[in-house]
């Protein structure tokens, strides 16, 4: 009995080495904090302040950076419906990076296309500070 546990130990590492890999397939890659739904909460000189959102809320500036380069951005569609209140519609694009810190957008609004960058500030899991820069609108 003594000389088949070592039989049956390597029978067993074997059996479990050669269990199927559930996650075979499956690429990992590391978390782009940059992806994902990000809704404006104010602006202090000139500086945008974002913070993460599960999805764009109905009436407020935000835009969805999507990790294949789909950009969606919801803004102002230049009409104001009753009350003076704006109206808000959803706009696509891309987006890509241009340095570390810098992401040019080229995204639709109510009379074409617009094409700005965006220099990041500050980015964490929930919070994105950045500014823009508009010369490609306003040469």
């Amino acid at each position: 009995m003594r000389k088949i546990w070592p039989y049956f130990l390597l029978l067993l590492f074997v059996f479990i080495s050669c269990k199927k890999n559930e996650s075979e397939g499956v690429i990992l890659k590391p978390i782009n904090f940059l992806t994902g739904t990000w809704v404006y909460t104010n602006i202090e000189d000139e500086v945008q302040i974002m913070h993460r959102s599960d999805s764009l809320l109905k009436s407020r500036y935000g835009f969805t950076m999507k990790a294949d380069g789909r950009f969606i951005e919801r803004k102002n569609s230049g009409w104001c419906g009753q009350g003076g209140n704006y109206i808000f519609e959803d706009y696509i694009g891309l987006w890509k990076q241009k340095d570390n810190n810098t992401f040019e957008i080229s995204v639709g609004y109510c009379e074409g296309i617009v094409n700005y960058t965006i220099c990041v500030d500050f980015l964490s899991l929930d919070s994105l500070r950045f500014t823009c820069d508009y010369a490609a609108i306003y040469p």
